[in-house]
């Protein structure tokens, strides 16, 4: 029996805490501001987009996600 697997590695969702003010006075602050300053252009939204799009046209039978998941 044949199955298709799709591996997801270290796509480093841009993902933004929850919290107040207080809760980003430390390094989550910097991370944040590193993120929309420097590696916005590298972590795009748009190739995840179109990873999402792609695995909706492919349906895999299996997805498989290792790595980093969010910045």
């Amino acid at each position: 029996m044949a199955f298709s697997v799709a591996h997801l590695s270290d796509f480093h969702w841009p993902a933004v805490p929850e919290g107040g003010v207080l809760d980003f006075a430390n390094k989550r602050l910097l991370g944040m501001v590193n993120l929309r300053l420097r590696r916005r252009r590298i972590h795009r939204m748009t190739v995840l987009d179109a990873l999402l799009d792609k695995l909706a046209e492919v349906k895999p039978d299996h997805l498989a996600v290792t790595g980093d998941l969010a910045n």
